[in-house]
């Protein structure tokens, strides 16, 4: 019997995200540009269930130590409802702490909301390294998820 090539996951990549989007993912993914309610990145026909934030660290600092603020925690509001999600920042905690960022914030003022979103959120912020580790993992989320979603179809 003739085993069938694997299916692309249908990745969405948010259309607010620029074109081409910044991460990079494997042939096991096909991207498509769609409007994403929440988050930057989904998975076709799971777009209420799962999500995935995109952050660079100057985004990032941004969301936690400015105006943005009020708009991004009514994000993270928005985030708390997925079963699946989570904010992939493209540094590390050795960046905060380095303050490799242009903004006169302390490192405490961008670690301690990054906790707050977990504690009091339920939402995690993934501290990647770089966008091609972040793409990575979100890639390590999005296609296992979506091929439980296929395999409970089949048994169903």
């Amino acid at each position: 019997m003739k085993r069938s090539e694997p299916v692309p996951v249908p990745v969405i990549a948010d259309t607010r995200e620029p074109c081409p989007p910044p991460w990079r993912f494997s042939p096991a993914c096909r991207v498509i540009r769609r409007c994403l309610p929440t988050g930057d990145y989904s998975v076709d026909g799971f777009e209420t269930r799962i999500t995935i934030e995109r952050k660079t660290l100057p985004d990032f600092v941004a969301c936690c130590c400015s105006a943005e603020r009020d708009r991004f925690v009514r994000e993270i509001e928005r985030l708390a409802t997925f079963e699946v999600k989570a904010i992939l920042v493209e540094a590390n905690v050795e960046h905060v702490v380095a303050r490799a960022y242009r903004s006169l914030a302390h490192p405490n003022s961008i670690m301690g909301p990054a906790a707050a979103f977990l504690v009091d959120h339920g939402v995690p912020v993934i501290w990647a390294g770089d966008a091609i580790e972040a793409a990575a993992f979100a890639e390590r989320v999005l296609v296992p998820f979506w091929n439980k979603q296929h395999q409970a179809e089949v048994a169903a």
